[in-house]
């Protein structure tokens, strides 16, 4: 027992010597002092920013302190690579740690990063990946220990944007133009793209990861393939809409009613028809609007036509409010029908 005591504090003696006598400049955390965004220049960049499952992208990160102390050029650092996935699912991935090649830097000393980065290292299970994700490919820049520069309120974390797209032309995906006009695949959409059935895709809201009820029937979604994920939604990249569709710029401008057999329950029937009716009402109400606006405007003083020019544009409004309120009711009467649905199955 004694000679088991005696091997263990020899041990610590030896463990605790070998810690203080590491070179203190080798482990060290980043001064409060160095994390104002003023002392310091970080460049980050990713190229492609579409890049396919099967492939890579480059990144491109510079950095230099610009006018600090001795304290923060004596600072070991590490550029640390990370990935958060905007939609859907959020989920986020350390992808790798590149130490600073310059131990010590000098005001304005450039510290340079450019390394390839393949698209299966983002995902811990490669099963996961699919056109359509859209990653936020993040850099801090990291002491030794750990902490990172950008604790300061008005520090940002450099972030570029990676969309995720096919790598074979011939593969289709379910897609809506985003606001900024660009195709947003939906992930997992390929076997309604290949039926031609985009209408009925599950998707989520575009402002969160949360599903959508009849998302692809209100943004329209249309048939593309995945090698034009992230790509224009216009010019040349157009999109082919499914069958009985007409798009332009991802909206919906079809008098259609969707058959029987691709309803899945009672608000994809109240759905359909609401919209078929709301469509040509309302097509038919600005009709009626001009057609009795030109009578009033030729009416030459008649007051009969002009009765009669007048009432008819009363009416025809009167027609188009009661179209706007009665689709509000319908969706009203959907959504509590999802709701009792969903009670029901629970």
């Amino acid at each position: 027992m004694k000679q088991v005591f005696f091997k263990l504090g020899v041990f610590l003696i030896v463990l605790s010597a070998s810690i203080f006598l590491l070179p203190t400049q080798s482990v060290r955390a980043i001064a409060s002092e160095c994390q104002d965004p003023s002392k310091y220049d970080v460049v980050f960049d990713i190229n492609p920013k579409s890049v396919g499952i099967n492939s890579s992208f480059t990144v491109s990160a510079r950095f230099r302190w610009k006018d600090s102390s001795q304290t923060c050029l004596d600072t070991p650092l590490v550029f640390d690579l990370s990935a958060e996935w905007i939609k859907p699912p959020w989920r986020a991935r350390d992808i790798k740690e590149f130490p600073f090649s310059h131990q010590k830097l000098v005001v304005n000393q450039w510290e340079n990063l450019e390394e390839k980065i393949p698209v299966q290292s983002l995902y811990s299970n490669f099963s996961e990946a699919a056109p359509g994700q859209m990653v936020k490919v993040k850099l801090l820049i990291e002491g030794t220990i750990g902490n990172n520069l950008y604790s300061a309120p008005t520090s940002t974390v450099p972030e570029v944007q990676l969309i995720i797209v096919g790598d074979d032309a011939s593969e289709k995906s379910c897609a809506y133009a985003d606001a900024k006009g660009k195709n947003f695949c939906i992930p997992n959409t390929k076997a309604y793209a290949d039926k031609g059935d985009c209408a009925h895709a599950p998707m989520a809201a575009p402002d969160t990861a949360m599903p959508l009820d009849n998302g692809c029937v209100k943004y329209s979604c249309y048939t593309v393939s995945t090698t034009q994920c992230g790509l224009s939604a216009s010019g040349a990249n157009a999109p082919t809409a499914p069958d009985g569709d007409i798009n332009v710029k991802g909206l919906d401008f079809g008098f259609k009613i969707n058959p029987p057999n691709s309803w899945t329950n009672i608000s994809d029937m109240l759905a359909s028809l609401a919209n078929f009716v709301f469509q040509l009402g309302t097509m038919l109400a600005v009709i009626l609007i001009v057609y009795n606006g030109f009578l009033y405007m030729t009416s030459g003083g008649d007051v009969s036509k002009t009765k009669k020019a007048r009432m008819g544009i009363f009416y025809s409004v009167l027609g188009l409010g009661v179209l706007i309120i009665g689709k509000g009711f319908v969706s009203l009467i959907m959504s509590l029908i999802d709701a009792l649905g969903k009670s029901g199955g629970g």
